[in-house]
């Protein structure tokens, strides 16, 4: 449990970090001080859904994306992405299993298409992300989805 402790700060008290760190203040008019710990453990606390997206755009961003320009075509195999997949977890120390969702939810949300095709996997994007791809431009999550789901 997180002590909180209150300050008093007249009207003509300067606020500084260093003050308020070292409680240094004159009597006046008391508020809480909520520590950093607390704070932070406020913001990460998140939803279902806002990890769904989270892994989502991570997986778009920084693995899909980047192998259909590696690969320079609007498809991949299940092989291509489990080692761009693989080397990504490796060098950002992310388990594999936090991103087995990720995949999955671009193919609901309609951004990736799989296909069972010559004995193999292919997942190929939507059509209106092709022109992207050729430009060679870094292709965001959010303007993804509005690309394929036709909302503009």
């Amino acid at each position: 449990m997180y002590q909180v402790t209150f300050v008093r700060i007249s009207e003509d008290t300067k606020l500084s970090a260093k003050s308020i760190k070292n409680n240094k203040l004159t009597s006046g008019v008391s508020f809480p001080i909520t520590p950093l710990r607390m704070m932070r453990s406020r913001t990460k606390e998140k939803g279902k859904h806002a990890h769904s997206t989270h892994y989502r755009r991570l997986v778009w961003e920084n693995i899909v994306w980047p192998l259909i320009i590696q690969v320079n075509r609007p498809y991949f195999t299940l092989k291509e992405y489990q080692c761009k997949r693989n080397e990504f977890c490796k060098i950002n120390d992310i388990p594999v299993s936090k991103l087995s969702g990720g995949l999955v939810s671009l193919i609901i949300k309609d951004i990736l298409k799989k296909d069972y095709e010559h004995r193999t996997w292919v997942y190929s994007i939507h059509y209106r992300l092709i022109p992207y791809m050729r430009k060679k431009t870094k292709l965001e999550y959010g303007l993804a989805v509005r690309e394929s789901s036709g909302k503009r």
